[in-house]
């Protein structure tokens, strides 16, 4: 990945890697809905063309990344979203 995809924040390359390997293995996440989810908002545009998609299409595997997961945790499990997607990978503290 070239250092201008490297948006998140306050985790490591390794944390970042084995949390799309976890989402990947406990809610059947794809790799790039797993990124997608893993990346604020305003990284979708660079995912979008370092992939050679629309932005819609970014935010479309977010959501259907958000979609896998509320269905393994639950609706109202804040908790255990925030334990596979923590909050400082997709805010801008």
């Amino acid at each position: 990945m070239s250092e201008s995809l490297q948006w998140f924040q306050g985790a490591s390359e390794e944390e970042f890697a084995l949390m799309v390997y976890r989402l990947q293995e406990k809610c059947d996440l794809t790799f790039r809905e797993a990124i997608a989810v893993l990346n604020p908002n305003h990284a979708f545009g660079d995912l979008a063309k370092h992939w050679g998609i629309t932005k819609e299409a970014v935010h479309n595997l977010n959501r259907r990344g958000w979609d896998k997961i509320w269905a393994v945790v639950g609706e109202e499990n804040w908790d255990a979203a925030d334990e596979l997607v923590p909050t400082y990978f997709t805010h801008v503290f």
